[in-house]
């Protein structure tokens, strides 16, 4: 208790510290709910982000991976805040590798007590099991979680909260193939869960939209966008670079892309940072400034553009590229300049190369190194850029048997033709089991190769129920037929429709493109019975619904 009493002490003093809001948030009078955690809860199909989708309620979710006991107090002294009225705790089973379960505990109490204090409705969800993970498996680390299942049993029986989901006993097959991450569905039942209690607490809010699942062209890990400062890539948007400059070159531009210019000081978990997220000011004349580790302090300093640049360019030519060179070892002249120096991105994000990187890049395979590229669930969007970039400077393409042909409008294609208009042929990566960019994942659609550009007409009349972007469906029309089905369309480089819009027979819904999680030009396709049916093999229905038309 005294150690809790210390710790509710320090809170009383960090609350007093400049804390950073959303004020459209604290200005709105729908319910306000904070959701903290790991990575689970940034994830894109997180509970959190599955319930803002079909509640009418301003949800703020703060969390970074493998964040601990200590950590969750962290952020919630940062983000917590009178104007929540539910605060959820995904608790995470890493203890720093502490053996002892109590001072995890001790954390867990004062985070929870001082969400109370705040006046809002406390929900824990324990620390999902990690019993799945073996040592085979490239993110097992037998230091990790060593308490994992007495915290998750005190979380359990505590009294503190308003209620507890338990997901410590979920069965294998609610983690992805990780064994390590909760899947779509299991979250999306945590999120029932969460609106049963919620209702409980008599807020009821006002549902936007049903419960579904979401449409996803590829199985992979999630996205997050942490509180280690991370900057998020629109995946709308190409990675590319000057792949004829030189590694300091590339390395720096993609740093700035990815990191952002600051150029005040601004608190990242655990020092002042500035610049490109940097600890550091380089002066012209070489003079190096470390910034506080005291978030008490705030640096009083403000730098110009070129200040950053140099800093930059200091610490990638005196620290970052010898570090990636030096882990890579002889392999580093295998690879080149570009994929260096997207591995000196990872290296900058991670402060070294991830060992399972370092193997899959000394093995001088490019399918090792995109599968373990696929492996870090840390700013999962930033490693597919990073990937997406090393592609480009290899000039190679993972899978080839699942690669779409590079097809041009001059090109005869196979199905019926109608003047312009015509039925393209179904490539082989059509429903089922399918392997893309190393990872194998059920695939629930039929590809269909085209020239970008294309017009895609549907045959059947129905509604648009959705048309938006998705990280890895890209461009995503989805349309309910007059007859009950439904059919969904994905990679367009441009939408043509918009959600509530009327369908007749021969609408175009969009062009053919490559946007989202794709190797190539092509519409993915997908088919449903019904609504709430599951998908179906698509081939034989795709010439009833669409065709496309040449420009």
């Amino acid at each position: 208790m005294i150690l809790l009493k210390n710790l509710l002490n320090e809170i009383d003093f960090f609350q007093n510290l400049t804390q950073q809001f959303d004020t459209s948030v604290a200005n709105s009078s729908k319910l306000n709910i904070l959701a903290i955690g790991d990575n689970e809860v940034q994830s894109n199909y997180s509970f959190a982000k599955q319930l803002k989708r079909h509640l009418d309620v301003n949800i703020t979710t703060a969390g970074y991976r493998n964040v601990n006991a200590n950590a969750v107090l962290k952020i919630l002294n940062r983000r917590l805040d009178s104007k929540f009225q539910i605060v959820i705790i995904m608790v995470s089973g890493n203890n720093d590798g502490d053996q002892s379960p109590n001072n995890a505990i001790q954390q867990l109490a004062a985070s929870f007590t001082l969400a109370k204090k705040y006046g809002a409705r406390v929900i824990a969800i324990t620390n999902p099991t990690k019993e799945y993970l073996t040592p085979k498996n490239k993110l097992y680390r037998s230091d990790m979680y060593p308490t994992g299942k007495q915290i998750a049993t005190w979380v359990n029986s505590q009294n503190i909260t308003d209620e507890t989901i338990d997901t410590y006993n979920l069965s294998k097959s609610s983690f992805n193939r990780d064994n390590l991450t909760l899947t779509a569905r299991a979250h999306k039942n945590i999120m029932g869960q969460v609106k049963t209690i919620i209702n409980m607490f008599n807020f009821k809010p006002k549902e936007i939209a049903p419960i579904e699942d979401k449409e996803t062209d590829t199985d992979t890990l999630p996205d997050t966008s942490t509180e280690l400062g991370l900057t998020t890539i629109d995946p709308k948007v190409t990675i590319s670079g000057n792949f004829s400059g030189d590694l300091l070159g590339q390395a720096t531009e993609l740093l700035k892309k990815f990191e952002g210019l600051r150029l005040e000081p601004y608190w990242d978990v655990n020092n002042w940072r500035i610049g490109y997220g940097s600890s550091t000011i380089t002066k012209a004349d070489g003079t190096i400034l470390k910034l506080s580790n005291n978030r008490a302090s705030k640096p009083n300093i403000t730098i110009t553009g070129e200040d950053a640049d140099r800093d930059l360019k200091r610490r990638l030519s005196n620290e970052f590229i010898p570090k990636v060179l030096k882990q890579l070892g002889a392999s580093a002249d295998y690879w080149t300049d570009g994929t260096k120096a997207a591995l000196t991105s990872i290296c900058y994000n991670y402060g070294s190369l991830p060992q399972v990187i370092v193997n899959a890049a000394q093995s001088k395979d490019i399918n090792n190194l995109s599968a373990a590229i696929n492996t870090l669930s840390s700013g999962k969007k930033r490693r597919l850029k990073e990937l997406s970039y090393i592609l480009q400077a290899e000039n190679l393409k993972l899978n080839k048997d699942n690669i779409l042909p590079n097809i041009d409008n001059n090109t005869k294609i196979g199905g019926e033709t109608k003047g312009n208009q015509y039925f393209p042929t179904a490539s082989r990566r059509g429903f089922g089991m399918q392997t893309l960019r190393g990872v194998t994942a059920m695939h629930y659609g039929q590809d269909y190769p085209a020239p970008a550009g294309l017009k895609v007409l549907v045959l059947k009349p129905g509604k648009c129920i959705k048309s938006t972007f998705e990280s890895g469906a890209g461009n995503i029309v989805k349309i309910k037929h007059d007859d009950g089905t439904v059919t969904t369309y994905m990679h367009f480089s441009e939408l043509l429709v918009n959600k509530g819009d009327r369908i007749e027979s021969g609408t175009v819904i969009g062009l053919i493109g490559s946007t989202g999680h794709s190797t190539g030009p092509h519409l993915h396709f997908e088919y449903r019975a019904t609504e709430d049916s599951d998908r179906e093999n698509p081939k034989a229905f795709g010439p009833k619904y669409f065709i496309l038309q040449r420009t």
